[in-house]
C-alpha cells in the first residue's frame, strides 16, 4: 500500500468517527465516498454501515431496520433505512 493511501485511510477513519458522532450531518459521508473514489480505495465492510441514497450512517434501531426472511433455499437479510426508505437484501444459501 502506498504511503499516501495510509493517510487517506486515516482521513476516512476520522471522517467516519465524526459521522457517527454527528449522524445528522451528511457531508462527512459524502467526503468519505469522494476520497475513496478519487483514490480508488475499497470501503469494504464500512459500506454496509452507510446508506448511499441519503448519505447517512446506519445505526440499528435508530435509522436502520433489519429483518430475516426464511426461505426454502436459505434466508434473506433485509436492511432498510428509515430516513429514505431504501432497502438492501443479502441472500444466504443453505449448504447441501
Amino acid at each position: 500500500m502506498k504511503k499516501n493511501n495510509i493517510s487517506v485511510l486515516e482521513q476516512i477513519n476520522y471522517l467516519y468517527k465524526l459521522a457517527i458522532k454527528f449522524p445528522e450531518n451528511k457531508s462527512f459521508i459524502k467526503k468519505i465516498v469522494n476520497l475513496a473514489n478519487h483514490n480508488q480505495i475499497k470501503l469494504g465492510k464500512l459500506k454496509r454501515t452507510i446508506c448511499f441514497k441519503c448519505n447517512k450512517v446506519l445505526i440499528l434501531n435508530k435509522n436502520l431496520l433489519m429483518n430475516y426472511i426464511k426461505k426454502e433455499s436459505g434466508f434473506v437479510l433485509s436492511r432498510k433505512c428509515t430516513e429514505c426508505q431504501s432497502e438492501k437484501f443479502y441472500v444466504f444459501r443453505n449448504k447441501k
